[in-house]
């Protein structure tokens, strides 16, 4: 963490794109740019063990379209989603997404290791009947205890 300034991440997993805002202490929050602009594609891409996220995945889409998913949230009621012949699980998809983000929030505001706190929008409906699916998958890339609810920074 940035030496001892309590650090807040609201991410927005869209449907189509995510964006992410941070705030560092007391002072007012700001949005990271995750790429090109404020948002970064959602899209994921299966490149054999490795799950591509993003720019990537959209630059990869036509190499093999059934490796591909544009949509990922879409699939967040389900347990495994097909990508490229492999049953992948949606936890394992979504903590793809959610990484990449983090690392760029992380890497835009010199925070080196964790998060004090870190909110994720939840999908509209609650999630499709699993509504630990956003929660899993923010642990698997090291943001256990993350929110699920209306941006709190």
């Amino acid at each position: 963490m940035t030496s001892g300034v309590r650090t807040r991440v609201a991410i927005d997993f869209g449907t189509c794109n995510c964006a992410a805002a941070i705030q560092l202490g007391d002072n007012v929050p700001t949005t990271v740019r995750l790429g090109d602009g404020d948002t970064m594609p959602s899209a994921v891409y299966a490149d054999g063990q490795n799950l591509l996220v993003g720019k990537a995945a959209i630059n990869n889409a036509l190499i093999d379209p059934p490796a591909f998913e544009r949509t990922p949230k879409r699939h967040i009621g389900e347990q495994r989603m097909l990508l490229g012949g492999r049953q992948i699980p949606v936890v394992e998809v979504i903590a793809a997404v959610l990484g990449e983000v983090l690392r760029v929030v992380r890497r835009h505001a010199g925070v080196i290791g964790g998060f004090h706190q870190v909110v994720i929008t939840p999908p509209v409906g609650g999630g499709g009947g699993r509504p630990g699916v956003l929660p899993g998958a923010a642990a698997v890339v090291g943001a256990a205890g993350a929110l699920v609810g209306a941006a709190a920074c």
